[in-house]
């Protein structure tokens, strides 16, 4: 009986832990994708960056603040799931994840001839302002899908 309720009790503290960490995500809607994080890189201004995935970026916000850093996604323009308004700019776009689950606002340059869920990567830092992290983008590459 005493081994059942210790179980109990870890599964409850462990739901508890689990239910908190997702309260520090309040920027990142959605669950997270199966996949492994990226292991492409990319070159930009004589630096080589890795390719993160938008997940990546929000789950590690405090390890990817101010830096410059390479996110692939898909473009959804104005159209996303986030319940907050854009944080710079009403010019500001969303960038989510391959599952359309995870999503950032994405300010700075704006992309030209994009489709609503074309693959990019955005070149950019991860700023925050008082209360939300968004990508501050200085460049954007449409990524041809290769099957």
């Amino acid at each position: 009986m005493i081994m059942k309720t210790r179980n109990l009790f870890f599964v409850l503290i462990l739901n508890c832990l689990l239910i908190l960490s997702g309260i520090k995500l309040l920027l990142a809607r959605g669950k997270v994708p199966g996949a492994l994080p990226s292991k492409d890189e990319i070159s930009y201004a004589g630096k080589t960056l890795p390719v993160l995935t938008v997940w990546d970026v929000v789950s590690n916000v405090a390890r990817y603040q101010d830096n410059l850093i390479a996110v692939k996604g898909r473009y959804h323009g104005w159209h996303g799931k986030l319940s907050f308004p854009p944080p710079v700019t009403r010019s500001d776009w969303i960038l989510a994840d391959e599952t359309g689950q995870t999503e950032i606002y994405v300010t700075g340059k704006q992309p030209e001839n994009l489709k609503f869920d074309d693959l990019i990567v955005v070149i950019s830092y991860l700023r925050k302002n008082q209360h939300d992290y968004y990508l501050e983008a200085v460049k954007i590459i449409k990524k041809e899908i290769t099957r």
